[in-house]
């Protein structure tokens, strides 16, 4: 015959080793969520700046170049109201590969033009199509690995028809020498 005492002392532990694996359990779930998502968040968290999913950002100082903010004064000078003026456009969204490629040669091509930009696009008024492309060359341009990004550049915006204009960096431009240049090449792509 059972004894009750030793059958409730066996429940009793029964209960309590459940409840201990069950806290343990509890313990670990929480032990990996502060591994894995608290400590990173905190370990990156960035002077100024806020915190979202584990990384830390801040405002640049300098959107432009002190040689593309003085350009783009005179280029918008150079253009007036006659088109409206973009900086650091990605290549991507001005070319794309043509249609009816294969999934592979699309991605191979559109990695071609990934993570390049232009310093300025001028687009019509109208219809916000890209009618010109304007890249500012300093000396570092005439680096391999930058004369094959700025060739890459050259040969995508030659077969979607979009004309470039390479402008040396210097420290003064002529608005009206940059409006006649614009023209033209605006012009002779119509």
């Amino acid at each position: 015959m059972c004894n009750g005492k030793d059958v409730t002392t066996s429940a009793a532990f029964v209960i309590s080793f459940g409840v201990q694996v069950f806290l343990l359990l509890i313990a670990v779930f929480f032990f990996f969520v502060l591994v894995k998502f608290v400590l990173p968040i905190l370990n990156s968290k960035g002077k100024g700046g806020s915190v979202v999913a584990g990384v830390s950002y801040e405002r640049r100082k300098d959107f432009l170049t002190a040689a593309e903010r003085s350009f783009y004064g005179v280029l918008l000078q150079a253009v007036g109201n006659d088109f409206v003026v973009f900086s650091k456009v990605r290549l991507s969204d001005v070319v794309q590969p043509i249609r009816g490629l294969s999934a592979g040669d699309r991605q191979r091509l559109l990695n071609r033009v990934d993570r390049k930009h232009l310093d300025f696009v001028l687009c019509d008024r109208q219809t916000v199509q890209v009618v010109l492309a304007i890249e500012l060359d300093d000396s570092s341009h005439a680096l391999p690995d930058r004369k094959q990004s700025d060739d890459v550049k050259d040969v995508s915006l030659c077969q979607a028809g979009i004309k470039i204009l390479r402008v040396p960096v210097r420290q003064a431009y002529s608005p009206s020498e940059l409006s006649s240049l614009v023209k033209a090449l605006v012009s002779s792509s119509k």
